[in-house]
């Protein structure tokens, strides 16, 4: 009974790393873990996705962010209290129309890949 008990609670935690959150619309990530954006965004949202904690991998998964007037940012790596950011991973998004695509205020190890800017 010890040994379920335990490999019940080991499949539930694995369970947490594995699964990403589904992102549909503009956002603010506040919580470390993985995110995937499920469809492309039109927006005159000034950002589109902020991100404000450490230790997210967003995965656009070839999907666009587009501004429709030129705002801030697509995407926005900032911690609101100016804190330092990191390990923030960011890979296959298509952006466009933004004034800054990607910004990253005070985030160090952290990268950006597989993504294009219009």
């Amino acid at each position: 009974m010890k040994k379920l008990i335990i490999l019940i609670g080991f499949l539930l935690v694995l369970a947490g790393f594995v699964s990403a959150e589904d992102i549909f619309d503009c956002q603010i990530i506040d919580e470390s873990g993985d995110y995937t954006l499920r469809r492309d965004i039109n927006t005159d949202e000034s950002r589109c996705i902020e991100i404000q904690t450490s230790d997210v991998f967003l995965n656009c998964g070839g999907h666009s962010i587009h501004s429709n007037s030129e705002r801030l940012a697509g995407i926005l790596a900032r911690d609101p209290n100016y804190n330092m950011l990191a390990n923030i991973r960011i890979q296959g998004c298509s952006i466009s129309g933004w004034n800054n695509g990607i910004k990253f205020d005070e985030v160090e190890d952290s990268t950006i890949s597989h993504s294009s800017f219009f």
